[in-house]
């Protein structure tokens, strides 16, 4: 079983996630961020992960693009999709207007896994609206791990439950 996690972070609260996950996945795990455009062979993946922040209700366009670009060999794929965000209220709308319709048609497993505000790399403008939403949370960081395992029970990808026969 090989499995590729694509990524969009932009202060590192999804590579966090991304580093959690890799460690419960059974087989083969290659990571790619985004950001960084490499080129590689969907098709010789079993499965895509595909996870992204949410930053003022959209994902990263680095992740948009990957998608845009690979669309055709992503839908050959099991496919999980994941979100990072301070609330997950609005959820599965971010999935509605941030993913195209057949790519969410061919979801085998979505996600929402928490967040973190760790204050490095944020603009004045940022600050001012994490202070908002870190009065409303009263903690500066929760992943939702059981979010996690179920995400993965749903791919049949967990080490924990991974049953080679199936």
């Amino acid at each position: 079983m090989r499995t590729l996690i694509v990524y969009g972070s932009k202060h590192g609260a999804t590579k966090k996630v991304v580093d959690m996950l890799k460690e419960k996945i059974a087989g083969e795990v290659s990571v790619m961020n985004a950001k960084e455009k490499i080129k590689c062979d969907i098709k010789s993946f079993d499965v895509v992960i595909i996870g992204s922040s949410i930053y003022i209700g959209k994902i990263g366009k680095e992740v948009k693009r990957f998608i845009r670009s690979n669309l055709e060999e992503i839908l050959s794929r099991k496919i999980g999709l994941f979100l990072v965000s301070g609330g997950n209220e609005e959820i599965e709308s971010y999935y509605k207007k941030n993913f195209p319709e057949e790519l969410l048609k061919k979801v085998e497993a979505k996600g929402y896994f928490g967040f973190s505000y760790n204050g490095e790399g944020y603009n004045a403008m940022e600050r001012m609206v994490l202070k908002e939403i870190a009065k409303k949370a009263m903690v500066k960081e929760k992943f939702e791990k059981k979010n996690m395992d179920d995400f993965l029970n749903s791919l049949q990808i967990n080490k924990e439950t991974y049953n080679e026969e199936g």
